[in-house]
């Protein structure tokens, strides 16, 4: 079957994936209570979908501060002071997001797919211009998606020892920062230049993974 990832703003799309997100969350974090509808976060990021056909698996948000418009990102929102515990990155001349609400379908959970995945959030993040992406994730799904961006030849780094805000109602759960290292070539080759579609291609189920 062939997979698409791509930045929609197709309301269809757009709601299977605000749908899919609130049944995960739901059923699979404990979060009883989440509503996955549109939020302030999703009108000012990007959504990037995950398509089969006219059917949304999966997509994930990406909100921050590009060279194309300023947004802060949702952790600085709950008093981050991002720039301040990492200096070395210069974030005030970077531009800089954070990949949250990630959902896949259960039966197209497989590590080819979130290879997919990856791929695609570090390329539409290269078009967006972005030089680092943020993550918040427990260790177990930060050392896979270490694991996976070094496979595909991209840096990415676990910082255990920052401290990050906790979301609300989502206590019981790890908060883990992580950082996505965009590459130069990428983005000197993409920044701009991406249309909607960022990456398609053709996938089949593997080994299956936990909850994405």
């Amino acid at each position: 079957m062939s997979i698409t990832f791509e930045f929609s703003k197709c309301g269809s799309m757009l709601e299977q994936y605000y749908w899919l997100r609130e049944e995960c969350f739901r059923k699979e974090l404990g979060l009883e209570a989440f509503d996955g509808g549109e939020d302030i976060y999703d009108q000012h990021g990007k959504i990037l979908i995950v398509r089969d056909g006219e059917t949304c698996v999966g997509g994930v948000r990406i909100t921050g501060c590009s060279l194309f418009g300023q947004s802060l990102m949702p952790l600085e929102h709950k008093g981050l002071d991002i720039s301040a515990m990492l200096p070395q990155l210069e974030l005030p001349l970077a531009p800089y997001c954070q990949w949250e609400r990630l959902v896949l379908r259960p039966e197209y959970r497989g590590i080819d797919m979130l290879r997919g995945v990856c791929r695609a959030l570090v390329r539409g993040c290269a078009s967006l211009g972005y030089h680092y992406a943020f993550n918040v994730t427990g260790i177990k799904r930060a050392r896979l998606y270490k694991r996976i961006h070094s496979n595909l030849g991209y840096d990415y780094e676990i910082y255990n020892q920052l401290k990050t805000p906790v979301e609300n109602n989502f206590a019981h759960l790890e908060h883990l920062l992580s950082i996505a290292f965009i590459p130069e070539a990428e983005r000197d080759a993409l920044t701009g230049l991406a249309g909607e579609q960022v990456f398609a291609g053709l996938w089949q189920p593997t080994a299956m993974l936990d909850a994405a």
